[in-house]
């Protein structure tokens, strides 16, 4: 989430996918009262490391690394798409878990990785939801298909904040937002940094900062995205900033082909969405600095009616959906929309460089999305679910 404050947005629209358990325990207060619907980041490795012959029979060159810092280890991992293709490559950096009470943010990567290597999991339907899922799950299959088709390089980071991930899955603590050392780790990159509360002494003070902006400048992505949970938001640039969409960026013309995914979320620049400037976010740096062509951040969740003030009972199920069905739809759903955005950047451009291919499927985005979301609904009339319980 972009903010400490809480922000009064529409509720919950979205979120197991081959879960056993229909649900977390009834008051979550320990790491063993939300498996097996959470995955802990242990089994989130190993699940990856166990996929890479799949990838490979999908055509996907999977590679992973770790890289260390001052007590802090951060794993890479390197998906590449149509391999034998060399030209016009398109890069694509993602980055999960900054804020580890947002448990949703990695689980939507791990999704999202599944999907790209058409692993067998990602095929299964989810045995323990009430509801049907078939068009969400028909839908982010397709659009896997369409990801493994395009020659695209995907830098993904599952758990940006590793330390404070472990603590929390040994301690409970699912109001965990900032780094051992009390730094919002989205606050502490040189872009408009200010060197005030949890944003750190300076800029890449932090081990896990300075650690991920190393890769990003080796790695240089065309498009690059931040998932977070707390709200229901779309963002382009930027955050430090306060004013209004600026049709220039491009990034803004993708998100509004993508809402249809998310017809409950906001779109547009982050700042201005949350009343307040925002400094030193990794979205604005990469923009900014590394010249990526387009930069995206999301929030993928809220449940409105939980109390953060009431301790890891109502953090987790503030920031995180609490059952089955709602893991499902948040999963599905925003996997999707990571795909989409990767691909729609992808296609405008190359349709700005004159490829008229490219240009017709982006033009065709927005059609889609919309049939995929009168499906949805008609499948579910009710369309809000509660998912507090």
């Amino acid at each position: 989430m972009w903010q400490l404050f809480i922000v009064p947005v529409a509720s919950e629209f979205l979120s197991t996918w081959g879960a056993s358990s229909n649900r977390v325990a009834s008051r979550v207060n320990a790491w063993n009262d939300v498996e097996p619907l959470y995955h802990s980041y242990d089994n989130m490795r190993d699940e990856v490391n166990n996929m890479k012959s799949e990838c490979e029979a999908a055509g996907v060159e999977m590679s992973t690394k770790t890289v260390e810092k001052d007590g802090v280890s951060m794993d890479i991992i390197h998906l590449r798409t149509q391999p034998s293709v060399t030209e016009n490559r398109f890069r694509v950096g993602v980055v999960f878990g900054e804020h580890p009470r947002e448990l949703i943010s990695p689980e939507t990567g791990l999704r999202t990785l599944n999907s790209i290597c058409a692993t067998s999991k990602s095929k299964e339907p989810c045995m323990a939801c009430k509801e049907n899922h078939k068009s969400e799950h028909a839908s982010l299959l397709e659009e896997a298909e369409s990801a493994r088709a395009k020659p695209m390089d995907w830098q993904i980071v599952l758990n940006a904040n590793p330390n404070t991930r472990a603590r929390l899955e040994r301690t409970g603590d699912f109001c965990a937002r900032t780094n051992p050392h009390n730094v919002d780790l989205n606050r502490n990159w040189d872009d408009k940094f200010d060197a005030v509360g949890d944003h750190g002494p300076a800029a890449f003070s932090e081990a896990e900062t300075s650690l991920y902006r190393d890769q990003l400048e080796e790695f240089k992505p065309h498009a690059y995205l931040s998932i977070h949970s707390g709200q229901l938001s779309m963002y382009g640039p930027h955050a430090y900033s306060t004013g209004e969409e600026d049709d220039s960026y491009a990034e803004f013309g993708v998100l509004h082909k993508i809402q249809p995914l998310c017809k409950d979320c906001t779109v547009g620049p982050a700042g201005m969405l949350q009343g307040h400037p925002i400094t030193g976010s990794s979205f604005d740096y990469v923009r900014d600095k590394l010249k990526s062509d387009y930069s995206y951040a999301f929030e993928i969740y809220l449940n409105a009616n939980a109390d953060v003030s009431s301790g890891p009972n109502g953090c987790f199920r503030y920031f995180n959906p609490p059952n089955a069905d709602s893991y499902e739809r948040t999963t599905a759903a925003f996997s999707n929309v990571v795909l989409q955005t990767g691909t729609l950047s992808y296609d405008h451009s190359m349709g700005a460089a004159g490829n008229t291919k490219a240009a017709s499927e982006e033009a065709g985005a927005s059609a889609a999305n919309m049939r995929t979301a009168l499906i949805e609904e008609r499948e579910d009339p009710r369309f809000k679910y509660q998912d507090d319980q």
